[in-house]
């Protein structure tokens, strides 16, 4: 039983750092597509607002479904839906 644990352990962890560094790089390239192109300030960061002020909860489902019908069979949709 106790090694069950340190597995789901490791694998929460996994997911934490590849949605940090999914969120990293992210952050990286909209912000320099952003800084460079005027017109495209003009529209990333409005979107951006606006999706930011849509909850979580409102993505969940949709991510969900759309995630295990990419992976059929397979924890890999969870766990994706997950990070």
């Amino acid at each position: 039983m106790r090694r069950n644990t340190h597995y789901y352990l490791l694998r929460t962890m996994m997911r934490m750092f590849i949605a940090l560094g999914f969120s990293v790089v992210f952050s990286y390239a909209f912000a320099a597509l952003a800084s460079k192109s005027a017109v495209a300030e003009k529209i990333l960061v409005p979107v951006l607002d606006i999706l930011q002020s849509i909850p979580i909860l409102g993505f969940l489902s949709i991510t969900v479904v759309g995630f295990i019908a990419l992976f059929p069979g397979n924890l890999l949709g969870v766990e994706c839906a997950a990070i």
